[in-house]
C-alpha cells in the first residue's frame, strides 16, 4: 500500500490497527516533510506533546482527542482556503494535499500559519476564562462581543462542532462563530506584532 515501515511498527506495537486520525497524521507528516524538514520536526514534536496537552481538556467521552483535533484543523485549513481561494473538498487527505503539499507554492507559509493557529492557544492557561473576557453570552457587557450563546468558549465549540451539519442543513458551528473565532485567532497570532491594532 506504499506505507512506511514506521507506520507498521507503531501499529503493531499496540497490537491494533491505526485509527483514521493516526493514519491521517502519518500521511500528513510525509506531506510536511516533503516541504521542509524543519517544519516536519516541529510538527512531530508539537502534535504529540504541546497540542495534545492543550486539547486534552476538550477530549470526548472515549478519552481521545482525534475528532477535536481534526475539527479545529479543518477550521484552520478552510480559513486558509477562503483566504487563498482554494476550492474546499470534503476528503481531509485531498484537502491537505491542496493546501499544505509541495504542489501549493504557499505550502510553507500555510504550514506556519497552521502551527501558529495551534500554538497561540497553548500559552493560555484557561481558554474558557480568556473567551469569557472577550465575549458575553446573552447580556450586554462593556468591551465584550455578545454572541447569543450559552458558552462563550468558541475554541471549545469549534473543537466539538465544526463541520457538523444539523437538521435542515444548518451548521452546528455557525458562520458567525467561524468569523468571530477567525478574528480572535488573528488577534492571538498577531498581538505581539505591529499587525495588531487592538
Amino acid at each position: 500500500m506504499g506505507l512506511t515501515d514506521s507506520l507498521y511498527i507503531k501499529m503493531n506495537s499496540r497490537g491494533k490497527p491505526l485509527t483514521t486520525f493516526e493514519y491521517f497524521k502519518a500521511e500528513f507528516e510525509k506531506t510536511v516533510k516533503a516541504v521542509s524538514l524543519d517544519l516536519y520536526n516541529e510538527f512531530v514534536r508539537k502534535v504529540d506533546n504541546d497540542w495534545v496537552d492543550m486539547l486534552w481538556k476538550y477530549r470526548s467521552d472515549d478519552d481521545i482527542i482525534d475528532d477535536e483535533f481534526m475539527r479545529y484543523y479543518r477550521f484552520v485549513t478552510e480559513s486558509i482556503c477562503f483566504q487563498d481561494e482554494i476550492d474546499i473538498v470534503e476528503n481531509d487527505f485531498d484537502l491537505a494535499q491542496k493546501v499544505y503539499s509541495i504542489q501549493n507554492q504557499n505550502a510553507s507559509e500555510n504550514l506556519k500559519f497552521l502551527f501558529k493557529a495551534f500554538d497561540c492557544w497553548t500559552g493560555i492557561k484557561n481558554i474558557g476564562e480568556f473567551c469569557d473576557s472577550v465575549f458575553s453570552a446573552f447580556q450586554f457587557s462593556n468591551n465584550k462581543v455578545k454572541i447569543y450563546a450559552e458558552d462563550t468558549n468558541l475554541f471549545k465549540q469549534c473543537c466539538n462542532d465544526y463541520g457538523i451539519i444539523q437538521g435542515g442543513g444548518r451548521r452546528k458551528f455557525s458562520l458567525n462563530n467561524t468569523l468571530l473565532l477567525y478574528g480572535l485567532l488573528q488577534y492571538l497570532i498577531n498581538k505581539d506584532t505591529n499587525l495588531c491594532i487592538l
